[in-house]
């Protein structure tokens, strides 16, 4: 018997990186180790901007509502004039809310490092990242479970890929690593500054975890600060 939570093919999708557009494609095919078949998304004539080991999210309906995984992209091919992307299921899909990762005004010391495709990378040690030499060092302008904005001093551009070491708590050492890809160029009208949009990618469940119970706190204190300055 054929469960919700199961993309099948035919499936009308979404596909979407962090807070970036919305793309409507349908899985035309699937292996039985959990890879996919999809026709490569685009929206006005524009192919939709991937590359292999991004990370996606999937989105589907069911008369049961809405439901959403990650998902890896793990290569293209083209059958004729049509492109499609394969995509590798990363989670279980949930049923979710229409409702896009809370985005947390904060002032977030962040360590921009170069990004080495081959380096040995578990996102919840940053003993492997030693051999990135840091570019800059940056401030946060918010953050979220899937990205961050960043006020820098380089000039960066869309689908360059980055290392993270995001200093989250002072009253804690350490680094929290993360990897990310510049995915818009944000407006910035200070005279030598620049503000860019990036999409966290590679990141393991415990920090996903991690990262959506530190906007949630941050969250709250904002909250209970406005509210006693209020009284």
């Amino acid at each position: 018997m054929q469960t919700d939570d199961v993309i099948i093919v035919g499936d009308k999708v979404e596909l979407a990186a962090d807070k970036g557009r919305v793309y409507k494609t349908m899985i035309e095919d699937k292996t039985a180790n959990g890879l996919f078949l999809a026709v490569m998304p685009s929206y006005g004539g524009l192919p939709m901007f991937i590359h292999e080991h991004d990370e996606v999210t999937i989105a589907f309906f069911r008369e049961t509502g809405r439901y959403a995984a990650h998902m890896q992209v793990v290569g293209f091919e083209k059958k004729g004039e049509i492109r499609y992307v394969w995509l590798m299921l990363k989670s279980k899909p949930q049923q979710v809310q229409r409702r896009d990762a809370y985005r947390l005004a904060a002032n977030i010391k962040v360590l921009i490092c170069e990004y080495i495709d081959d380096m040995p990378y578990e996102p919840a040690d940053p003993r492997d990242n030693a051999g990135a030499s840091v570019l800059e060092s940056a401030s946060s302008k918010d953050i979220s479970a899937t990205g961050i904005a960043l006020s820098v001093k380089w000039v960066y551009q869309p689908g360059d890929k980055r290392l993270l070491r995001l200093h989250l708590n002072e009253q804690e050492e350490g680094e929290l690593p993360a990897c990310a890809e510049v995915i818009r160029l944000l407006p910035e009208y200070k005279i030598g500054a620049h503000s860019i949009g990036m999409r966290f990618f590679g990141l393991d469940d415990n920090m996903r975890e991690y990262l959506a119970k530190y906007v949630l706190a941050q969250q709250q204190e904002q909250i209970r600060q406005k509210r006693y300055a209020k009284a």
